[in-house]
């Protein structure tokens, strides 16, 4: 083998080895075979497992349909599915940041007779415990819309609304904190879980390709699963100056912290489409949002490889999701579709002239 040869593969491998730089996938593939994954904070199936050592037991899933046997669950579009969220509230009106307000009430506070022995145990075992924005109550009646909110810790948030399917001596923690009331989900005001702030948003690119995550498998919420453009949980942390504690800065913290892009690419403040509740999470209140992105896919593409957020370990890459309805109704019903991206897809679906028209507005 002479050197001309030998020069030409290693410029092949250079050329492979860049390839996969670009994509991520080297890395994650030197990860898993050498079983050294970068340090991550402590995830749900990783705390689920703790608590289960904690002396909490696995119970047997519901069918909240008939838990709940007098709720109204979300109908995925042409009926194609049913997803487990409660409607609270829908938009249609363009409802924008300054059309409501947050409130904050101090902290969450649960007399409960076996609360403080289940939160002691799952404290002693977290590596932090970071406070959460847990929604107290919802004034759908009031203008602004005014959301209720008190501070609560992971511990809380992890106890209350995390443990559907888990047991303690014997009692279901379903029915201790999201028993079924004359066959309905307990409301805001009524409930004893911690109920945290999930936000969620679907950004459209300016040619008209919605932008969808695929989680990697360094996480353990939705796991290889596909989720909405950008997600997370409403904290209280070092990352929020005074009055900016609610989704929208969180989304704009989340847009970065995700896939590398900033809030001044947007055309306009993020659309809230509808408000509702987490079933399988005993409740937990989901807020989704859509806004549109000035760049195009290609643009987006070039932005999420040129700057990698901080948190860019989270996913395995973005892929465009054609705006139309039979790709929409597609992913509503794909078993990969985590049960957040059903919801926002189906809410964009059934708002989609009004969305558009109102960012077109905002241009």
């Amino acid at each position: 083998m002479n050197w001309e040869m030998i020069s030409a593969i290693v410029g092949i491998i250079g050329v492979i080895i860049a390839v996969f730089f670009g994509r991520h996938e080297l890395w994650h593939f030197i990860e898993d075979l050498l079983a050294r994954k970068p340090k991550v904070p402590e995830s749900l199936g990783a705390e689920r497992s703790r608590m289960e050592e904690a002396g909490f037991n696995k119970i047997e899933p519901v069918d909240y349909r008939e838990y709940y046997s007098k709720e109204q669950f979300l109908q995925a579009p042409s009926q194609q599915g049913l997803i487990y969220h409660v409607e609270l509230f829908r938009n249609a009106e363009g409802l924008d940041k300054d059309k409501f307000k947050f409130v904050h009430h101090g902290s969450f506070h649960l007399s409960h007779p076996i609360y403080a022995e289940l939160e002691g145990r799952v404290a002693d075992k977290l590596d932090t415990n970071e406070t959460r924005l847990r929604v107290a109550k919802i004034g759908l009646s009031e203008v602004p819309l005014k959301i209720h909110c008190q501070k609560a810790t992971y511990s809380q948030v992890l106890v209350t609304n995390h443990s559907d399917e888990l047991a303690f001596r014997g009692q279901s923690l379903r029915d201790v904190f999201a028993p079924s009331i004359d066959g309905k989900l307990p409301s805001l005001e009524d409930s004893l879980a911690a109920n945290p702030a999930g936000c969620n948003c679907l950004l459209e690119t300016d040619d008209n390709f919605l932008i969808i995550q695929r989680r990697s498998s360094k996480v353990e919420t939705n796991k290889f699963q596909h989720t909405p453009s950008v997600s997370g949980g409403t904290e209280y942390s070092r990352h929020y100056p005074p009055g900016k504690l609610d989704p929208f800065y969180q989304l704009g913290y989340e847009m970065w912290e995700e896939i590398s892009l900033g809030g001044d690419l947007l055309v306009c403040h993020p659309m809230l489409l509808a408000i509702s509740r987490d079933v399988q999470r005993n409740g937990l209140p989901e807020f989704f949002f859509y806004a549109r992105l000035r760049l195009s896919y290609e643009q987006v593409q070039e932005e999420v490889k040129k700057h990698r957020g901080p948190h860019f370990w989270e996913h395995r890459g973005i892929f465009p999701l054609r705006a139309e309805e039979s790709e929409v109704i597609r992913y509503i019903v794909d078993k990969q579709s985590s049960l957040a991206l059903k919801a926002n897809l189906t809410y964009y679906f059934d708002l989609l002239d009004v969305v558009r028209e109102w960012c077109d507005k905002q241009r």
